[in-house]
């Protein structure tokens, strides 16, 4: 039978990966909404200097 001291470690080596993990899942997470925001903000960005294109033929 394990000792106490045994389980105890494993459930700290077992806690901390689990919180790697988790962080790990929240910065990818942070990593892809700010992609999604800087694809957005550069799509805008094109279309006023597309509008403005427009203005100028015109």
């Amino acid at each position: 039978m394990l000792s106490l001291e045994l389980i105890a470690m494993f459930g700290l080596l077992l806690a901390f990966v689990v919180y790697v993990m988790v962080v790990t899942q929240l910065e990818r997470r942070s990593i892809r909404l700010a992609e999604k925001k800087a694809e957005v903000q550069e799509a805008q960005e094109r279309g006023e200097l597309a509008e403005e294109r427009v203005k100028v033929r015109r």
